[in-house]
């Protein structure tokens, strides 16, 4: 092999090395955009201004509840608010089951300015899975996006997961 060739490639290595480090370092990219994405591609879920999306792995039934500025809860009993925010896929209830869940809220058209919050609720425990559950939240506002990790120990177990002001 020449040397120029044998020192770009080597500097080639470093450089692909060393992006992947900072990568890491920064915490810039661990996968889970990838996972929330897949599961929300394979469901035909919408994107919108603010999305915000539940993923968790077992047979378990959680749901992603949204507490609107006008008071409205969005939720697999009510599904459409009247400030615009939709449930558009909610899994794991009656015989739907999946071992890659997802479920997820968007606002589709003018965003109501006010308080927000997030709400995970256990509603059924589904037997073979483990009775706590881990589960991710991935709140997409605008074009920024945060991940929240956090379970719930036992059916009946409602939490508040996150707050915020559009």
């Amino acid at each position: 092999m020449e040397k120029n060739t044998l020192k770009q490639l080597l500097f080639l290595i470093f450089g692909v090395i060393t992006f992947v480090l900072i990568i890491n370092f920064l915490g810039i990219f661990d996968g889970m955009d990838l996972e929330f994405e897949e599961r929300l591609e394979r469901e035909k879920a919408k994107d919108g201004r603010i999305r915000i999306s539940l993923i968790w792995d077992n047979y378990n039934d959680l749901d992603l509840h949204l507490k609107t500025p006008s008071g409205e809860i969005i939720y697999f009993g009510h599904k459409r608010s009247s400030d615009g925010g939709i449930l558009d896929v909610d899994m794991n209830a009656g015989s739907r089951k999946s071992l890659k869940p997802v479920e997820n809220i968007v606002f589709l058209r003018e965003i109501p300015n006010g308080k927000y919050q997030i709400f995970v609720n256990y509603y059924n425990y589904k037997n073979g899975s483990p009775v706590e559950t881990d589960f991710q939240i991935m709140v997409k506002i605008d074009d920024n996006s945060q991940i929240i990790k956090d379970y719930l120990g036992k059916k009946g177990d409602k939490k508040l997961i996150y707050e915020f002001n559009y």
